[in-house]
């Protein structure tokens, strides 16, 4: 019933496959490829002249290329699966702790629930990209010729600081829901029935929290890409920025080439060479719409109401 719901939906259904194609495209160019992205560093026209890049978009490039060549629309293609996956990744783990914390915290007694919340109440209202920010920004930069701790061990701890960072407001939100259906007359019928806890927890309150749960998850999922977009302006890219002296003094470049960090790091062409930072604040615009889009039908067929 739900998928005949589904598959009359073009948006969703359209949405969810401009997000999936562009991750396995993105993760085929790495398994068959080697992660490689064409780079010319000089193109001869017809009339024998000489050129050097940026090349502006073109037949040759549909969507151009960057200052060093390398086409962007593959380089666009590399960095969605760090771009995509890694948020996918970030959202569910939120979602997820968020989900089983709060269940549990209902549990606690009042008078502790109440200090906590209070304990925990100012991680909603704080700057989460300046925290971020200041806490991975000794990990993340890199300075050229220096040797730098692994890539996965820097990103496995942008992931968790980016986690943890948020799972005081989305499990306090989520105990605030489970309590608010633990109070539903429905459940009080159940409790007179002699419905256990467990019965109570698997067959009544988590069905009624996934739906909750679904809208949390793409929440989460829109609110790191623009988390990773901001901490991408200020500089500091997925899996670390290499900072490396240029002919015009310091610059930077993003390591895994995801999305954030080609608009950080191409911001300057914007006048120049517009083309080089429009195609990942493109394809950034275009993720998120998808999102977002996948959010609003979500909110429409279950009937739950927007989170946070």
């Amino acid at each position: 019933m739900m998928w005949k719901r589904w598959r009359r939906d073009g948006g969703a259904i359209l949405s969810g496959l401009f997000l999936l194609l562009l991750v396995f495209a993105s993760l085929g160019n790495t398994f068959w490829n080697d992660g490689d992205v064409s780079q010319t560093v000089l193109l001869k026209g017809e009339d024998g002249t000489i050129s050097a890049p940026p090349f502006p978009p073109s037949k040759e490039f549909l969507l151009g290329t960057d200052e060093k060549g390398y086409d962007l629309l593959g380089r666009a293609i590399e960095g969605a699966k760090w771009s995509i996956g890694i948020t996918i990744l970030i959202a569910f783990l939120r979602t997820f702790f968020a989900f089983w914390i709060g269940m549990v915290m209902t549990y606690v007694p009042r008078w502790l629930y109440a200090k906590l919340e209070a304990l925990f109440d100012s991680f909603s209202i704080l700057p989460l990209t300046m925290v971020a920010f200041v806490i991975l920004e000794s990990v993340l930069l890199i300075s050229s010729g220096t040797t730098p701790v692994p890539f996965y061990v820097r990103a496995g701890f942008e992931v968790l600081i980016l986690v943890i960072l948020v799972l005081p407001p989305l499990s306090f939100y989520m105990a605030k829901e489970t309590k608010r259906i633990k109070e539903r007359e429905f459940m009080d019928a159940v409790r007179v029935l002699g419905g256990s806890e467990g019965h109570q927890m698997w067959r009544h309150i988590i069905p009624h929290l996934l739906p909750i749960s679904g809208v949390m998850f793409i929440q989460q999922f829109v609110q790191t890409l623009i988390i990773f977009l901001h901490l991408g302006v200020l500089g500091l890219f997925f899996g670390g920025t290499m900072v490396f002296m240029g002919p015009n003094g310091p610059e930077i470049e993003s390591i895994s080439q995801e999305w954030s960090g080609l608009i950080g790091a191409n911001f300057r062409y914007i006048v120049s060479h517009p083309w080089i930072p429009l195609v990942p604040i493109g394809f950034y615009t275009a993720t998120i719409i998808a999102a977002q889009t996948l959010l609003k039908r979500i909110n429409s067929k279950t009937g739950t109401r927007s989170s946070l």
